[in-house]
């Protein structure tokens, strides 16, 4: 019993095995062939997780043997990039969170009808502007006036988040080039 490049070789049985992110075992056990029709049952398993053996009667079953497999590099490297990305994006979410937090979330969800009716309202003078005109009048300004306002701050909120945004793409594009550890490890928020 031997592996090659994740190839478990059994006699002249061959079987190909995970590429793994984390060392794991490799057991093989002979089974009667109406149980596995290869007559090899094989189990990988990472360190920490429960054995699995043969289901079928123990008394037709013979240990083969147990081999370590070593962890996959192209494994590593992309369960490294999943989870710095991961990472990246909940940094993103975060920054961009924090951006609407002093506001409720009732209104930030009104910032695209907002948006929209002042850009309506520069179009046109006598665009209808019902949430528009509702804000403007408890607040005792004019529409033209809260109109402006809102441009003002939807383009400090685009440039703001456009920032953030643009930085965690940049991150990402990073990651996809990166060919090692040590270049994903560098990779931060």
């Amino acid at each position: 019993m031997k592996i090659e490049n994740h190839i478990l070789t059994i006699g002249a049985h061959s079987e190909e095995l995970p590429c793994l992110p984390t060392a794991a075992t490799v057991t093989a056990w002979k089974v009667p062939t109406e149980y596995v029709g290869s007559g090899y049952f094989v189990a990988v398993r990472i360190a920490g997780a429960m054995a699995t053996i043969p289901a079928c009667d123990a008394a037709d079953t013979e240990l083969i043997g147990t081999l370590d497999l070593p962890a996959d590099p192209a494994a590593q490297l992309a369960a490294a990039k999943a989870e710095r990305m991961d990472a990246i994006n909940q940094s993103c979410a975060q920054a961009l969170a924090s951006i609407v937090a002093p506001y409720p979330d009732g209104e930030v969800k009104s910032w695209p009808q907002q948006v929209a009716e002042a850009g309506a309202l520069a179009i046109v003078d006598d665009a209808p502007t019902p949430l528009l005109s509702a804000i403007a009048a408890v607040r005792g300004i004019s529409v033209v006036d809260l109109a402006n306002l809102v441009r003002i701050k939807a383009e400090a909120y685009a440039a703001v988040s456009g920032q953030t945004i643009g930085r965690r793409q940049f991150l990402e594009s990073a990651l996809e080039k990166a060919e090692t550890p040590e270049a994903v490890s560098a990779v931060v928020w």
